[in-house]
C-alpha cells in the first residue's frame, strides 16, 4: 500500500496527520515530491502543498546529512537518496 492510497474515513492520511500532529519535514522533501509526483497520482498537489507548510530547518540539518553521507555511502551519487538521508537525519536529530 502507497502513502498516495491511504485514506481514514473519506479524508486522506496525510490531512488527517496534519490535523492531529505537528508534522514537520526536511527541506528537500517538497523537491522529492515534485520528483516522485507520479507516484502520488491525484493527491500530487496537495501533497507539494502540505510538505510546503511543514518542512522546517532544523539544527545542525547538514552536518547529521554529511555524516550519514560520508559514513554510510562516500563514494555515492551526492543527490541521489537525498531526500532519505534529510529523514534519517532529522530522525537523528530528533533523538539527540
Amino acid at each position: 500500500m502507497f502513502l498516495r492510497d491511504m485514506y481514514v474515513g473519506q479524508t486522506h492520511i496525510i490531512d488527517v496527520l496534519a490535523q492531529q500532529f505537528d508534522v514537520q519535514v526536511s527541506r528537500e522533501m517538497p523537491h522529492e515530491v515534485r520528483r516522485h509526483k507520479n507516484l502520488l497520482g491525484n493527491y500530487a498537489i496537495q501533497m507539494l502543498k502540505f510538505v510546503r507548510r511543514a518542512r522546517r530547518y532544523f539544527y545542525r540539518e547538514q552536518v547529521y546529512e554529511n555524516l550519514i553521507f560520508t559514513h554510510f555511502s562516500p563514494k555515492g551519487n551526492p543527490t541521489l537518496n537525498r531526500g532519505e538521508r534529510q529523514n534519517y537525519a532529522l530522525a537523528l536529530y530528533a533523538i539527540n
